[in-house]
């Protein structure tokens, strides 16, 4: 069964793989040790490197909050369509 890594756990993850690369120690082998594979480490890094554990806490905040109002404003447009629709047949009747 394939674990699940907390955004915090990456950002971990990241931090400790960038110190160990810049001491020259070879990406397979840090791949390894955390348990990895490089392209999933270097896609972290991409996304991750360079935040801390509490800018990861904050940017995981912004991304719910930002799917909840993506939820909101999607439900708000359906119900717009269906108010526009129910004026329409209103004028036509």
């Amino acid at each position: 069964m394939k674990k699940r890594t907390s955004l915090e756990e990456r950002v971990r993850i990241v931090r400790e793989a960038e110190a160990e690369l810049g001491q020259g120690v070879a990406p397979e082998e840090v791949c390894r040790k955390h348990q990895v594979g490089q392209s999933t480490l270097f896609r972290w890094r991409r996304q991750y490197g360079g935040l801390t554990t509490q800018e990861a806490k904050e940017f995981k905040a912004l991304k719910q909050e930002n799917s909840d109002l993506k939820q909101i404003v999607a439900e708000l447009e359906l119900a717009k369509r269906v108010l526009q629709e129910a004026v329409k047949r209103m004028g036509k009747a």
